[in-house]
């Protein structure tokens, strides 16, 4: 059966390490996290894999990458690999600021025939269906789980892949502004309207999927209700087996994560999830608290409540 397809969809600084680590401890599940950030020996003095190799010494990753050139993409290699379609032989600086890997550019995706993005981007979906086919011919992996956030990976990849599936997370944009108070970047009003655009571009694209294939979490249930998560994971991904004890556990050996430094020492599901609280000005805290309120869907969230794609 082909592995199943899931997206994770979520700002920066949110806790997708964290979540990519808690599912990919599950059995038949793999991921890599923040799949494409590139390995630098600087900010991973050791390894930057969970399960303690180099990155191009890691099982599934190897797995992919000879299935890509045995394929017909001869020169795949992970450290050239990105999220979306961008020219290989750009510098890596402007790689990462091409203008169409941004959410502005979604419109221009979706005003674009199937027919014809499939033409133009045929490099990258057939990189996408060898590297499902490298995971597949394992037999290990159910499930893979793309941790990389990109809402423009995922909308190529909505007309390609037709069992397709979106997480997308929201946490609190208090904690989402904390992250830049502590750098002294105080701009809040900046990185509120940011937060507030990726969110309504992630449910957006949820719209355009079928129901069952769309499902709207905050980090904080998540992180307050590990076990919680879980059981609702096992139906929306179709997880056919979970850890019988201790669910919430970090089995780092187990995964094959790149993404921030905690991944090197969480081993299990914490709730720091209100830690911002009284730590910025109460003026900021208050913007951060009405963003939530201003829109029903996401007041629903916070409130406990269920989320259709319609509401």
């Amino acid at each position: 059966m082909p592995l199943q397809y899931v997206s994770l969809l979520n700002t920066s600084f949110s806790g997708s390490t964290l979540v990519s680590m808690l599912l990919c401890s599950q059995p038949r599940i793999v991921g890599f996290g923040d799949t494409y950030v590139l390995p630098d020996p600087a900010h991973y003095p050791q390894h930057p894999c969970t399960c303690g190799r180099w990155f191009d010494e890691c099982p599934p990753r190897i797995a992919i990458r000879d299935a890509v050139r045995s394929g017909g993409i001869e020169d795949y290699d992970w450290d050239r690999a990105s999220a979306t379609p961008i020219p290989k032989w750009l510098p890596r600086k402007i790689r990462q600021n091409w203008p169409f890997v941004r959410p502005s550019s979604l419109p221009l995706f979706r005003a674009i025939p199937t027919s014809v993005r499939n033409r133009i981007y045929r490099r990258f979906y057939l990189e996408t269906r060898l590297m499902l086919k490298g995971l597949e011919e394992t037999g290990d992996y159910d499930i893979y789980f793309d941790g990389c956030k990109s809402l423009v990976r995922a909308e190529l990849l909505r007309t390609a892949i037709p069992d397709l599936k979106v997480l997308h997370m929201i946490r609190h944009p208090g904690a989402f502004l904390y992250h830049f108070h502590r750098l002294g970047q105080t701009n809040y009003d900046k990185y509120l309207r940011r937060w507030r655009r990726y969110n309504h571009h992630a449910r957006q694209l949820g719209r355009l999927l079928p129901k069952e294939s769309y499902k709207a979490v905050t980090y904080e249930s998540i992180v307050q209700n590990p076990e919680a998560f879980i059981e609702q994971m096992v139906d929306f991904m179709g997880m056919t087996e979970v850890h019988s004890e201790d669910c919430a556990r970090i089995r780092r050996p187990q995964t094959h994560i790149i993404g921030n430094r905690m991944r090197e020492t969480v081993d299990h599901v914490l709730d720091y999830s209100n830690t911002w609280r009284g730590k910025m000005p109460a003026d900021v805290e208050d913007k951060a608290n009405e963003m939530i309120a201003r829109d029903e869907w996401l007041a629903s969230l916070y409130e406990g409540r269920s989320v259709t794609q319609g509401g």
